[in-house]
């Protein structure tokens, strides 16, 4: 499937969710661009230091036309110039954004994260961004640049300690399909993953597109593994982490209609001790990353339990 970030920006839906800062913020952070993986993918990526940030999340709604919308405040300070002075990192997290965006859409996790003692990187999936790649394969072979991206870049910048993985959405599914093949991901946060790629499909459809006609989705979808040349069944989440020993909290809000708590109970059965399924409310898709109050604490505090100072879940390793 062509690349998002080559598909021109006026056939693309009207997105539903608006994040915006002060101009420059992201340059102010490490930033760069490496060449990783077989076949060489250029990926971009940002990382952000753990320090004090001063970040503080609330969370509103307005009413617009009849219709009441969410609205979400983030808020960190930065030094006039530079950056604040940064802590030792209690470990690095990976920070993965969904379908057709990049990796500002999860800029206040990184935040939010570093406040808390990780060091966050972000990534410009494959496809998207300002990232290189021409098709986009749903996990089957990003995964592999991932890991070939985290052995490469992160072990030369000096991005050590226990690694975790943060993703939403698509990036929920990578994060789980990571951690299966690479024995140093220590635990997974999914936020809104999905457990079977052509369901999940034709929910997007009836979600953002009623206007296509559900067979036309329904036929695209199954034709597409033949199309990027992989096996059916891998696109499923299901099957990538099937037999394998991937320990993850699954967030699912009630209110989310593409992927919803389903999903991520399915995915919950295969999953391994210390696994958990927390259920939020009030979020839809696009908006589950940014309900904070409900699901911020919970998330730093299972980090806290399950992984410990060498990779391993944090009763075994002694460190609570």
């Amino acid at each position: 499937m062509d690349a998002p970030n080559r598909v021109p920006e006026f056939i693309k839906p009207e997105g539903r969710v608006w994040l915006g800062w002060a101009d420059g913020v992201l340059e102010r952070f490490p930033t760069g661009t490496n060449r990783v993986g077989e076949p060489a993918v250029d990926l971009r990526w940002v990382a952000v230091e753990p320090a004090n940030y001063g970040w503080k999340s609330t969370a509103s709604s307005v009413t617009n036309r009849g219709q009441v919308q969410p609205r979400y405040r983030f808020e960190f300070r930065l030094p006039a110039e530079g950056l604040p002075a940064p802590r030792q990192a209690r470990g690095t997290a990976y920070v993965l954004h969904g379908y057709g965006v990049d990796l500002e859409t999860m800029f206040p996790w990184a935040v939010f994260l570093a406040e808390a003692g990780w060091r966050a990187v972000l990534v410009d999936l494959p496809g998207h961004g300002h990232s290189g790649g021409r098709r986009v394969t749903f996990g089957v072979r990003e995964v592999e640049t991932l890991k070939a991206f985290r052995r490469s870049v992160g072990m030369a910048r000096g991005w050590g300690g226990p690694v975790v993985v943060v993703g939403h959405s698509m990036g929920a599914s990578l994060a789980l399909r990571w951690q299966a093949i690479d024995d140093r991901v220590a635990g997974s946060v999914a936020l809104g993953a999905y457990s079977e790629f052509v369901p999940a499909a034709l929910r997007l459809r009836d979600d953002y597109a009623r206007w296509v006609p559900r067979g036309w989705v329904r036929r695209a979808a199954i034709k597409l593994p033949g199309m990027i040349g992989v096996a059916p069944e891998s696109l499923d989440t299901l099957e990538a982490i099937r037999g394998r020993d991937v320990r993850a909290l699954m967030v699912a809000s009630v209110d989310d209609v593409v992927t919803p708590p389903e999903d991520s109970a399915a995915l919950l059965s295969l999953l391994g001790r210390g696994s958990e399924l927390l259920i939020v409310g009030e979020a839809t898709h696009e908006t589950l990353p940014f309900v904070f109050p409900q699901h911020g604490k919970r998330v730093l505090e299972w980090l806290d339990e399950w992984v410990g100072e060498v990779g391993r879940p944090a009763s075994v390793a002694g460190v609570r």
